[in-house]
């Protein structure tokens, strides 16, 4: 079965992308040291998801979305700004912060999936 598709765009200025590296360093005598990677993917890809005043319709979607997904399980395809669609997973809990009567900001971070798309 494909992953789906995670159809909705961060806010531009949401956190964006970070990415960070898997190295293992050791220092031995005399200032040398020894770098390595850890494991088979040294680098990971992290979003920090975020849409600000949004409508509780589109938030209640989100949600919906990812919970049918089971958080951190099954991943899905998104697209992030200047990106290309890659396999993504939610990392952690989503959050809705309240804002008006008729709109909520939606948060929740994203991590670049590597691994079989099921």
């Amino acid at each position: 079965m494909a992953a789906p598709t995670f159809t909705y765009d961060a806010w531009q200025g949401s956190g964006g992308l970070k990415g960070k590296s898997k190295v293992r360093k050791v220092k031995l005598g005399d200032a040398y040291e020894q770098r390595s990677q850890m494991g088979l993917v040294p680098k990971t890809d992290e979003y920090s998801f975020r849409r600000p005043d949004d409508s509780r319709t589109n938030i209640d979607a989100m949600i919906a979305f990812l919970d049918a997904l089971g958080p951190e399980v099954r991943p899905f395809y998104w697209t992030r700004p200047f990106g290309t669609s890659e396999l993504w997973i939610q990392e952690g809990d989503y959050a809705v912060t309240d804002e008006k009567a008729s709109s909520a900001t939606f948060s929740v971070k994203f991590v670049r999936f590597h691994g079989a798309e099921e």
